[in-house]
């Protein structure tokens, strides 16, 4: 049986109360404004946080992370029942929003506790010397990641044309989300790179015409999630 079981018992019941807590809120509101006011503020939607809960219990993540759906489940269709009946003011929206937060949760296994596949755990790191562990290497290999950096970022902010100023904007972002798995400072490189490209948007700003700075901004942060988020995701399975 999974660890997470007792633990899963409890939260099941815990969620069920407070659904019944949302159902009440809504009926006394009710009573008192005599005017049904949508909102999606509801404390049994807080049971998103529990596939969280398996975080502690990693030695078997993925039974225990399973162990955690029934309960999304079945608040979800205690929310339906409730809103059907009348006692609640809005449809559930865990079934929309579960699947993010089940992501995030298998993010936070990878980066914290999965030993990446590429990590040989029954090798011993050989210890070689700092004088000799440069032999026969060039000084600058170490720091081409660093040249890249520097050439998208003086590429980004001399565009003055608005095609110019989207394609290095997408150039660098795939600098920066790419290029710290070569630094050795990944999560560092990565800070680095989200500090240049906040820099880079602000001087986009600045030379863009009136109306497409939304468009700048919509497309570059859209962008840069998607592959920030493959990154890390890839960074968290591999290392």
């Amino acid at each position: 049986m999974p660890e997470i079981a007792a633990l899963s018992s409890l939260l099941f019941f815990i969620a069920c109360a407070l659904v019944f807590i949302d159902c009440y809120a809504f009926r006394k509101k009710l009573a008192d404004i005599k005017e049904v006011t949508h909102h999606n503020e509801r404390l049994s939607d807080l049971v998103l946080f529990v596939p969280f809960a398996a975080l502690f219990y990693t030695e078997n993540f993925w039974s225990n992370l399973g162990c955690t759906l029934p309960i999304i489940l079945a608040v979800a269709a205690t929310q339906w029942t409730c809103y059907k009946k009348g006692w609640l003011d809005s449809p559930p929206e865990l079934i929309t929003l579960a699947p993010g937060s089940y992501l995030l949760t298998v993010i936070a296994y990878f980066v914290f506790f999965h030993e990446g596949v590429l990590v040989d755990s029954s090798s011993t790191p050989e210890v070689i010397p700092a004088e000799t562990s440069r032999t026969g290497s060039l000084f600058w290999l170490d720091f081409w990641p660093y040249a890249v950096y520097l050439v998208c970022f003086l590429l980004a902010i001399t565009r003055r044309s608005m095609d110019g100023i989207f394609l290095s904007a997408l150039l660098l972002i795939l600098a920066i989300t790419i290029l710290p798995f070569f630094t050795g400072y990944y999560w560092w490189a990565m800070l680095a790179g989200l500090c240049v490209l906040l820099l880079t948007s602000h001087r986009a700003f600045n030379v863009m015409e009136p109306g497409t700075a939304g468009a700048y901004s919509l497309v570059s942060s859209l962008f840069y999630m998607i592959a920030a988020f493959g990154s890390m995701l890839t960074y968290g399975i591999l290392f």
